[in-house]
């Protein structure tokens, strides 16, 4: 936000007097479908990637220790591990573009990390969470999608995963289509 927005909005909360201005705040900044784009480009390293994930996990109790973790393995994306894997060329490059990214990562309690660790993901989703039912849980409280899970099937799993995440974000961020925002941040 540039310092016009921030003097504006520094102008709303110091003209109220009845309590903190959220909902006059809120009305004046608005997030498009570029800027949830944008947000989805996130990647491993970027000092904003867990405050983006945080987002999405009104759940986490952060009393408690959790990590980032890549969802299917960092390790598992170099060119030699992913030819090994008979990956086409093709899907090598999506992987190696796209490992890092926001689709590709989630907030995860310090144990399960530690136990997950280099483990392909659909092997251990299947052996930590047995029962259907606590599957499909963590999968909805993941936005883990309904799909092949193997490494293989990478690009798909980004590509439904982003969707996922994007609906939560328009909610969470109360995006507004581009027809309705035609500027990335409306000022006052």
């Amino acid at each position: 936000m540039g310092d016009t927005v921030l003097s504006n909005m520094r102008a709303i909360i110091k003209s109220s007097h009845e309590g903190f201005p959220s909902e006059a705040l809120a009305d004046k900044i608005r997030f498009t479908e570029e800027d949830i784009d944008y947000i989805l480009a996130t990647r491993y390293g970027q000092k904003q990637v867990f405050l983006v994930l945080s987002l999405l996990y009104p759940w986490v109790d952060y009393r408690n220790a959790f990590h980032l973790d890549h969802i299917h393995p960092q390790t598992m994306f170099s060119g030699k591990k992913l030819k090994q894997a008979h990956l086409p060329e093709q899907d090598i490059e999506f992987c190696l573009a796209h490992y890092d990214e926001l689709p590709n990562l989630q907030i995860l309690a310090n144990i399960p990390n530690i136990e997950k660790s280099n483990q392909p993901f659909d092997k251990w989703l299947a052996d930590t969470y047995k029962g259907k039912k606590y599957r499909a849980e963590f999968c909805g409280r993941q936005f883990i999608p309904d799909t092949d899970l193997h490494l293989a099937n990478f690009r798909e799993f980004v590509e439904r995963r982003a969707e996922l995440m994007r609906d939560e974000f328009v909610k969470v961020l109360q995006a507004a289509s581009a027809d309705e925002c035609p500027s990335r941040i409306e000022t006052v």
